[in-house]
């Protein structure tokens, strides 16, 4: 079961994606984004991660950790420790990294976002993903944005590879690391929104372009460890658009949820936009389906 789960973290959550959005609604998609760190800083996300069954049994040996990370720099910035990489005199953009922990297993990435580059908003423009296995690299990525191609250093085992994903006709491209913190820059949530992904994709087992959609189903109120440890939530929990992902994986057929908060959450006088309230991510064993759960923990800005 546990190469099961790693296959499905891969598959949507983790692996390194280039996206383009399309509006089912025909809006463009640069007239619905929003710089979420417009007026501060930083913020910093931690959630739980367990596993359960269809009946919402426990299942033991998927307790885990996750944490993201956004910061906001300067044009002319240098970043340090991105992968195997340091960054030079980046453009304005922001920077979101990741660090999810499943037993022995962990998956450390990042994605540097041009806030802007000529007509479009918030572009990626570097990335890397780093896989540890009982302490020991076992694959690591560094890659580039030029224009319409996605060129990446790949290492498996100690082996190096380079290549190139060509991102098609699409103008702007959004990447994954994470991709989750992407779709909270987007102003007209709604329940009626949907989005289309076309995107590549770099793992261990494939280096190709997938097709993602996204889309709202309705609303769900969300009660967990964060919003017992809020007054203002603690007695009717946080309205979340019920966003799901799906692509073709081997969970055919499953989509992931997230669930973004409607309304902004506040501290002390500063928000946050459509803060990412949970993560439900299924996989299938032997037949039977389980999911993985990503339940925020605490949250902080400055």
């Amino acid at each position: 079961m546990k190469k099961a789960i790693l296959i499905a973290l891969v598959a949507v959550m983790i692996a390194v994606m280039g996206v383009s959005l399309s509006a089912c609604n025909n809006a463009t998609t640069q007239g619905q984004l929003q710089n979420i760190l417009n007026d501060h800083n930083h913020e910093s996300f931690e959630y739980t991660v367990y596993a359960h069954d269809a009946d919402g049994n426990h299942v033991e040996g998927y307790d885990g950790t996750y944490a993201v990370t956004l910061d906001k720099y300067v044009a002319g910035s240098t970043i340090e420790n991105f992968g195997s990489a340091t960054l030079s005199d980046v453009a304005e953009g922001i920077l979101v990294k990741g660090n999810l922990t499943v037993g022995t297993t962990e998956y450390n990435t990042g994605c540097y976002f041009t806030l802007i580059n000529g007509s479009s908003y918030m572009v990626p423009a570097y990335s890397f993903r780093t896989v540890k296995k009982d302490g020991n690299v076992t694959f690591s990525l560094n890659a580039t944005y030029d224009g319409k191609k996605f060129n990446y250093n790949r290492t498996i085992d100690g082996v190096e590879s380079n290549g190139t994903v060509n991102l098609g006709k699409a103008v702007t491209y959004y990447d994954n690391n994470e991709f989750h913190q992407s779709l909270r820059t987007i102003t007209t949530f709604s329940e009626s929104l949907s989005f289309s992904f076309a995107m590549p994709i770099v793992s261990d087992i494939e280096a190709s372009s997938v097709t993602l959609t996204a889309r709202v189903g309705g609303k769900a109120t969300i009660k967990n460890a964060f919003t017992e440890s809020r007054a203002d939530l603690q007695d009717n929990g946080i309205s979340c658009y019920k966003t799901l992902v799906s692509r073709s994986t081997e969970v055919a057929g499953l989509s992931q949820t997230l669930f973004y908060s409607v309304n902004d959450v506040t501290f002390t006088g500063w928000s946050m936009k459509h803060v990412l309230v949970r993560i439900q991510e299924p996989f299938k064993v032997d037949g039977n389906i389980y999911s993985m759960v990503y339940d925020l923990k605490s949250a902080e800005l400055h």
